[in-house]
């Protein structure tokens, strides 16, 4: 009896966009960095849905010339990359112009990776015009805590834009909003902003207070709140 391999599925969530040499360095920056909210957007809708492949990373890579090989693996199995033909034109100079370019690399990339792999094509495709949908915004509650003795709500909320990646406090007392302001930032990539998510707890002594421990980071923040 002849046993065939068995392949090991993962869970596929992970998107990266990238360009070739076709392009400038302002061009190939400007996708690497400012892609990263469409993209997170997208990867936030997929992750829940445990879609299983058999790798869990597609890498887009763009090109103004005709590609040779469409579609490979990497060295690691559980990263693929697939190679496209387009022309995106001049698109760095206004958001608009960049959100359009970055949907025609996912929308042409999928097309063509799934003609040899299984993927959430439509899923993404629904995700990306849900992004459309909220004005571009890529934003989430990070925590949302409350103290019901105190009727207090600390509300820390991330927000993924273009060009930057910001933590924003929210402070209510009795559900009225005493306190709001941008308490972290970073640019626009997760290796950086992933640092920045930590927990709040309550703190009281002369006054009470929030304070907010950031991961990897000797920094707690207080906010006076009575």
């Amino acid at each position: 009896m002849c046993i065939g391999k068995v392949v090991s599925m993962t869970r596929f969530w992970d998107i990266q966009l990238v360009l070739d040499s076709t392009y400038t360095e302002e061009e190939k920056k400007t996708v690497i960095v400012n892609s990263r909210s469409m993209v997170h957007f997208i990867e936030r809708l997929l992750y829940p849905l445990n879609f299983r492949s058999k790798f869990s990373r597609l890498v887009i890579s763009c090109s103004k010339l005709p590609v040779e090989t469409e579609f490979s693996l990497g060295k690691d199995p559980a990263i693929a990359h697939v190679n496209i033909s387009q022309d995106l034109g001049c698109f760095i100079h206004s958001d608009d112009e960049k959100y359009l370019a970055f949907e025609k690399i996912l929308k042409h990339g999928f097309e063509v990776a799934e003609k040899y792999a299984e993927l959430p094509k439509s899923e993404v495709f629904d995700a990306i015009e849900q992004f459309k949908s909220t004005g571009f915004k890529n934003e989430w509650v990070h925590i949302e805590k409350t103290w019901k003795r105190k009727g207090v709500t600390c509300i820390i909320e991330c927000h993924h834009k273009l060009n930057t990646f910001q933590l924003v406090q929210k402070l209510y007392k009795c559900d009225a909003l005493v306190h709001s302001s941008i308490i972290a930032e970073s640019m626009p990539r997760e290796w950086l902003f992933n640092q920045l998510l930590g927990k709040v707890v309550l703190k009281e002594g002369a006054n009470l207070f929030i304070q907010l421990n950031l991961r990897f980071y000797q920094f707690l923040f207080l906010i006076p709140i009575n």
